[in-house]
Formats: C-alpha cells, structure tokens, sequence
C-alpha cells in the first residue's frame, strides 16, 4: 500500500525542470518556439531555456506572452539560457520575416524551430463553411510552411544545419468534428517528409509531433463546456485511459531537437497513450445509419 502510496504522490508532481536532458544540451543555440505562451508551447519553451537554448517565444497576445517569460525568469537557474518575446501574426509573411530578423538580431541564428501556433473549432463538416475550412488550413498547414521556410532561408540554408520541429495532431483514423483541422496537420505530415529530403543537403533535420489528447488550462477553457462532454467520451476509448500533458510532448520535441535524434528526419512521432489506434469518439456515432448492403445480410449482422 505504501509503494502505491507514493506512486500516486509522485504522479502529481512537477518533473525535473530539464527531464532526462543534459542542462547544457543547447547551451549557445537560439530556439524560436511559436505559440509559445501556453500549453505545449509554453512547456517547450520552458525546457529549452532550461537546457542552456536563448528562446524566443512568440504568439499573438503580448500579454500572455509577458506573463510567460516572467514565470521562466522566475525559473532561471545558472544553466537556463536567455528568454525573450515578440507578438507575431504567422498569417503574414511579412509579420513572420519580421520575426525571424528579431529573433537573430537578439540572439543570433535560430538553429532550433518549433512551429506550435495553430487552431481549430469543432463543427461537423456539414456545417463548415468553406471560408471557415479554408481559415483553418491558413493557420495550420500554409502558416507552418511559411515560418519554416523563412527560418530556413534566413538562418539554416547556410550548410550549418538546424532542426525543425512542426505540430501535427493525431489524425491517423480521421477527426470527425474537426475535418478542417485534420486536413490541414495531415498535410503537415507530408511537408515535413518533403522537406526532410529537399533541406538534407543543407543539414536540416525536420520532423513533426502529433499529440492524442492534451491537458492544459488554456486548451480546454477555449472550447468551453464541450470540453467536458468531449472528455468523458474521449478517456474510455484512450488505451493510456487519461490525457497527456504538455511536458510529455515538450520531451519529444526536445529529443527530435538535440543530436540524439540525429539520423531522425521526416519522421511524425505520435504522441497518445494509444489513441492513434483507435477510433476516438469526437462526435456521437449511435444514430441511424442509412448504409444498406448489397446482397444478402442477416438481421444479428447489423444494428
């Protein structure tokens, strides 16, 4: 009972600031991490500074971002790296080149990329607009594109390398209720293998996450009291049976980072307890289908 005890204490505990990390894994390396005030952003941010990168972190509300590299200051200890932040819309080419010199002339070459910003809403494909969809594919797929490729051109094309990290999602069986979305990071799986191949020669490594169901304050607050209905649907059909939380991406994405993962390339690592084998239940399946068979089928064979 004691042992179970204090494995149950020990689940409810912040990790060590640097996991199974090397402090200096990065030290004199620049990292911009987009999205980086909240959630996986901000728990990838939060473990690069700690391993010795100067992180540039980098969303839409500077507020959050203010709040962000506050908490990390806070954290500094003699091996963290620098931290700063700037507001981007990385719908905008221009806004995203803007960035890219921003970061470079605080903290030198960006050697570390992390493209996390994205988003999406739940709505049925019936009910999607098209400018609705097509929104989504902009910020997730088109805008992951255009931020990779500006760091690259300004800052990895140069033959001395990088490695890039994108957010993918969980999609390999659909996203019912999210159709836009699952497109959009679908693409990002293939990008990621095209431009492995493409930026080799110049030493860039690029590979993509995908995570099942995350836990974070600021992830569930923005899809308000769903939130709750999709939570108890979604944990029986989790074989891990729970959510996974932003530091259990943050360490994939810090070893797909570092030279430990360097004959890893084009690759899109899942990151699920298991919820990428199976079908998850986003929206109610149990209402009348229409699908009639063709030849004989008994009654006990369907519902």
């Amino acid at each position: 009972m004691a042992a179970v005890d204090r494995a149950a204490g020990l689940a409810d505990c912040d990790p060590p600031l640097t996991g199974v990390f090397s402090e200096q894994l990065f030290r004199g390396q620049c990292a911009l991490v987009t999205g980086g005030g909240t959630g996986i952003g901000f728990a990838t941010a939060r473990l690069l500074f700690h391993l010795g990168a100067s992180v540039m972190i980098a969303a839409r509300r500077e507020v959050v971002l203010a709040e962000a590299c506050a908490t990390l200051e806070a954290e500094r200890t003699a091996a963290s790296g620098q931290i700063g932040f700037t507001t981007v819309d990385i719908r905008s080419s221009e806004a995203v080149s803007a960035l890219v010199e921003e970061t470079v002339g605080r903290f030198g070459p960006i050697r570390l990329l992390v493209q996390n910003s994205g988003g999406q809403f739940v709505s049925d494909a019936a009910s999607m607009s098209v400018k609705g969809f097509n929104s989504v594919v902009q910020l997730n797929l088109v805008s992951t594109f255009r931020v990779a490729r500006a760091v690259f051109d300004a800052c990895m094309s140069d033959g001395r390398g990088g490695a890039i990290v994108a957010m993918s999602l969980d999609v390999d069986n659909g996203m019912p209720g999210m159709a836009h979305s699952a497109a959009a990071r679908a693409g990002i799986n293939n990008l990621v293998k095209t431009l492995s191949i493409e930026w080799a020669a110049s030493g860039v490594r690029v590979n993509a996450v995908a995570p099942g169901i995350i836990y974070s304050e600021s992830a569930f607050s923005h899809y308000g009291d769903a939130a709750e209905d999709l939570l108890s649907a979604l944990l029986p059909a989790i074989p891990a049976k729970r959510l996974g939380t932003p530091e259990e991406v943050a360490g994939v994405v810090a070893f797909l980072l570092s030279p430990a993962a360097s004959y890893v390339t084009g690759s899109t690592v899942a990151i699920g307890g298991g919820s990428h084998l199976v079908r998850k239940p986003l929206l109610p399946m149990d209402e009348p289908c229409a699908s009639q068979p063709y030849g004989r089928l008994p009654r006990k064979a369907r519902l």
